[in-house]
């Protein structure tokens, strides 16, 4: 008896799975100011197979050559995570609704990252080890987030201090994307609800440019 009752169960999950109409996501992963396909690109799709578990299946995906690829499933799914598998281009958490039981055609901008600026941090007085720093980018920020989190007002920011201490220095190389400002916020204390890191300067950069920045303190 308790066997028959597990095959029913079976059985009535398969049913319900198979009533389901099949969704589909065709997508292509194009470069945000070229246009064209970018290969190789990572997708991260999250299947809600159950939705009673917090829990999905996770898939990764890899764009063909020509920038395109395909999901299936009768089960809800979300497209997660976009990511060149390089350093070239701006990973995106992107915000896209899918229309359930049908097709989708889906394009993906990713954002060039196609210059440099790094910083250069010196600890010149011995006052203080700790240094808080981190760098703005609008553009940057609203591609990796899709304009839907706070946290995309700034990236590179962990509110850990970097420990540098007196006649030393470290220095940090950060890949941006050009053609607008980027702003940099430096501190020799933390980020609160009533202290805020200091915008210190902006610096805008063309393609292909790398920029070396000193901060001293």
């Amino acid at each position: 008896m308790k066997m028959a009752l597990i095959l029913w169960g079976c059985f009535a999950l398969l049913l319900c799975s198979c009533g389901k109409d099949i969704t589909t996501v065709n997508g292509i992963v194009v470069d945000k100011v070229t246009g064209t396909p970018v290969a190789d690109a990572y997708i991260e799709i999250k299947e809600y197979v159950d939705e009673d578990s917090p829990q999905p299946i996770k898939h990764m995906l890899r764009s063909r050559s020509d920038g395109n690829f395909t999901f299936s499933s009768r089960d809800r799914f979300s497209i997660w995570l976009i990511n060149s598998g390089t350093s070239n281009y701006v990973q995106r958490y992107p915000k896209i609704t899918l229309i359930e039981g049908q097709e989708n055609e889906i394009t993906i901008e990713l954002l060039p990252l196609d210059c440099n600026l790094t910083l250069h941090i010196k600890n010149s007085t011995g006052n203080t080890n700790k240094a808080y720093f981190f760098l703005h980018n609008k553009t940057y920020s609203a591609q990796l987030f899709d304009g839907t989190s706070i946290s995309a007002t700034s990236y590179l920011f962990t509110n850990i201090p970097k420990l540098i201490e007196r006649d030393s220095a470290f220095s940090q190389v950060n890949r941006l994307n050009s053609g607008e400002y980027t702003y940099i916020y430096f501190d020799t204390l933390p980020w609160t609800a009533t202290h805020k890191l200091v915008l210190i300067d902006s610096v805008f950069l063309q393609k292909g440019d790398s920029l070396e920045y000193l901060i001293e303190f």
